[in-house]
């Protein structure tokens, strides 16, 4: 069962993921630590852990999702877990900013205060949404022209070096078209379209007739229709700052290309100071 906050941790935790590409740094999610006063485990968000074997230490992320900006008792009450547990760095992230008494308090215990808040665009991603299209074969039909002419039944076979494959209607026939099909270049307009294509390579195929004779394949010519969709999905823009020291961290744009099976995918693009760069991230919904 998702928390209140869970889909804020979750995407605080996949920036610092994407951030601390270093074999050294181990990040954790709701990870709990021993209380060094009262023998409790206390859980801390995110936590950060780097260790090359000569030096160690550990940050904590504190992530609030909260509808007004973070006061004081939160600094002051995080401040001591980080003591309590033995963290060496504290960092709270805010959806809605800080009290200036707030800032004052956290710089005083070295804490950092860092805001993810959602932005209306960014001049560097002039789109405002993620246009995916999706192609589905509807029927298709495989016609084999043989070199000499043979009026018998025959089964068309793909040379492959672990082992010859039949291409047979019951089993692997519609696989093989859609393998096919996945190699055409597609039209990126709504509706349905025929299609027709000389098979390249068929050097790699031959026919066996009924009697085990092998029979040359001049040509295979693949028929058919398929269906496009077009799905839109909205950009959602964030800019993650360094309250601390008023300057931006980043700025990320997100759009989900697809939920299926409890899983949701995302395309994330992250801008950090004049780089771009773009992430496949997939979470659990």
């Amino acid at each position: 069962m998702k928390k209140a906050g869970d889909e804020f941790h979750n995407f605080v935790a996949t920036l610092e993921k994407m951030a601390c590409e270093n074999k050294y740094i181990k990040i954790e999610s709701h990870k709990y630590v021993l209380d060094k006063t009262s023998g409790a485990k206390r859980e801390h968000d995110i936590l950060l852990h780097y260790d090359d074997g000569h030096q160690s230490f550990k940050v904590a992320l504190e992530c609030k999702d909260l509808k007004r900006p973070v006061g004081q008792p939160i600094v002051e009450g995080f401040s001591t877990k980080l003591k309590d547990t033995g963290i060496h760095k504290g960092v709270i992230v805010s959806s809605s900013g800080f009290c200036k008494t707030a800032l004052l308090k956290a710089k005083q215990h070295n804490i950092e205060c860092w805001s993810l808040q959602e932005a209306t665009a960014f001049d560097w991603c002039l789109t405002k949404e993620l246009k995916r299209f999706n192609h589905k074969l509807v029927s298709g039909y495989l016609q084999v022209v043989l070199k000499d002419n043979y009026e018998g039944e025959f089964s068309l076979f793909e040379e492959n070096s672990a082992g010859d494959i039949e291409i047979d209607k019951e089993k692997n026939l519609k696989k093989f078209m859609r393998r096919l099909f996945n190699g055409i270049e597609k039209t990126m307009v709504e509706g349905i379209k025929s299609i027709k294509v000389n098979v390249k390579n068929v050097a790699d195929f031959y026919c066996l007739s009924d009697e085990g004779k092998r029979l040359e394949i001049e040509g295979l010519v693949f028929t058919g229709k398929y269906k496009t969709d077009i799905s839109h999905s909205p950009f959602v823009f964030h800019s993650y700052n360094d309250d601390s020291l008023d300057e931006n961290k980043m700025q990320i744009a997100t759009a989900i290309i697809e939920k299926k099976a409890g899983l949701q995918s995302q395309l994330l693009f992250k801008r950090n100071n004049k780089n771009i760069e773009i992430h496949l991230v997939v979470n659990k919904e």
